[in-house]
């Protein structure tokens, strides 16, 4: 009669370290499909399949290897208090043995998915905030430029209307230097030419005089020489 087994599941077949009467057995528990679809793995894995009857389960050196291995305390699992009497009570217990460690290994799984997830939800968050605090800063720095460069065509175009006031103001004292110039060149033209008109009248009347004075005195000398 069999008192406690262990199972563990390998290469997706459970194999069970069962106990009788003090000695060790071990063997999977297979059922006739997985059976048939195992056959042509042998060389790999020693089989060995329980029945109904009690009987003693063969198991080659490589096989007790990986019992040894394999086998913990966490895999343990107590047979009815009447014993196991059949095939089909030792599939039921591995079952409920490897349903029991899938379940845990699925929570494991879960739990390390969420973390996962929580992990990547985080460093998504941090680095979208990260993206968000780049953004505020560049739009804060795109506008201090933009402000910049607005200030600087401000100075620049006032510079501009500075300087084209000085060139207005600059052309009109020229061409009010430029008029009176002109103003002051046709009085003094008026001036100098009167002058000189006035010049040459008195230089006729000097010539004048001096003819009138030369022919007086040709007419006293001709007088003379005939009243000589």
């Amino acid at each position: 009669m069999f008192t406690t087994f262990r199972v563990v599941s390998i290469d997706s077949a459970i194999l069970l370290e069962a106990k009788q009467k003090g000695h060790n057995a071990h063997g999977i528990i297979l059922t006739a499909k997985e059976r048939s679809e195992l056959a042509t793995r042998r060389d790999k894995t020693d089989v060995a399949v329980i029945s109904n009857q009690n009987r003693t389960v063969s198991r080659s050196s490589s096989c007790q290897n990986i019992c040894h291995e394999c086998f913990s305390p966490a895999s343990q699992a107590e047979l009815p208090a009447n014993g196991v009497t059949d095939a089909a009570t030792l599939r039921m217990l591995a079952y409920r043995n490897w349903y029991a460690r899938s379940a845990k290994s699925a929570h494991d799984n879960r739990l390390s998915s969420l973390r996962r997830d929580v992990e990547e939800t985080k460093k998504s968050r941090e680095e979208f905030e990260k993206l968000q605090s780049n953004d505020k800063a560049f739009l804060s720095w795109k506008s201090q430029k933009r402000a910049y460069f607005r200030e600087q065509l401000r100075k620049k175009k006032e510079e501009e209307e500075l300087r084209k006031r000085k060139n207005e103001e600059l052309d009109e004292r020229k061409k009010s230097s430029g008029k009176a110039f002109e103003v002051w060149k046709s009085k003094k033209d008026v001036v100098v030419s009167k002058q000189l008109h006035e010049k040459k009248e008195r230089e006729q009347e000097i010539i004048a005089e001096t003819l009138k004075e030369e022919e007086e005195k040709r007419k006293n000398s001709e007088k003379a020489f005939l009243a000589w």
